[in-house]
């Protein structure tokens, strides 16, 4: 068990793609009981359709005007480390 937890601590994990999670997660999972939980996996083109009106598209926007100005782009950066976002479905993490 030790040697399986060490060789998937040394893989590369953000070249999988999170949507096979989602779909592994809902595959093994009854899909009336998937129901009665609510448990369901949101694709990210979907989590998107969500979160970019909320705050991403502004986010881009700030991001595009900072380009090649330092102090702006300094500010942008100083920014992104103090928001903070609550996800009570936790999902997929995108």
């Amino acid at each position: 068990m030790r040697d399986l937890l060490l060789a998937a601590s040394s893989l590369n994990w953000g070249k999988i793609s999170l949507a096979i999670f989602g779909s592994m997660f809902q595959g093994v999972m009854d899909k009336a009981e998937r129901r009665a939980l609510g448990a369901h996996y949101t694709s990210e083109a979907n989590t998107l359709k969500a979160l970019g009106p909320l705050f991403l598209d502004e986010m881009h926007a700030l991001r595009d005007q900072a380009r090649g100005k330092s102090a702006r782009l300094r500010t942008f950066l100083n920014l992104l480390p103090t928001l903070r976002f609550l996800n009570p479905a936790c999902g997929s993490g995108n």
